[in-house]
């Protein structure tokens, strides 16, 4: 009962880490600090030995569509608030 629970915040941290990841390489890449945003933006964090191999399930790339539209929702927010303070 508690496991859905623990891998829907698993998966939160995760879109969290990737959106800061992808905020930082936005406002900081004239900086010389994108490898580091971009390591937590690629899952750096991740063990290789964790990676899984092949081609993922069905699943798997519904999942991580999932991931990637929230990810892309909270980067398109934050850049449109980026416009606005230029303004």
């Amino acid at each position: 009962k508690l496991r859905p629970h623990v891998d829907e915040w698993r998966e939160e941290l995760e879109v969290r880490m990737r959106s800061h990841g992808l905020k930082g390489i936005m406002e900081k890449s004239y900086t010389g600090d994108y490898q580091a945003n971009k390591y937590l933006s690629d899952k750096g964090w991740v063990a290789k030995g964790e990676r899984k191999r092949g081609a993922p399930s069905k699943e798997e790339r519904i999942s991580i569509a999932r991931k990637d539209a929230k990810v892309t929702n909270i980067v398109d927010a934050h850049y449109e608030r980026m416009q606005k303070k230029e303004r």
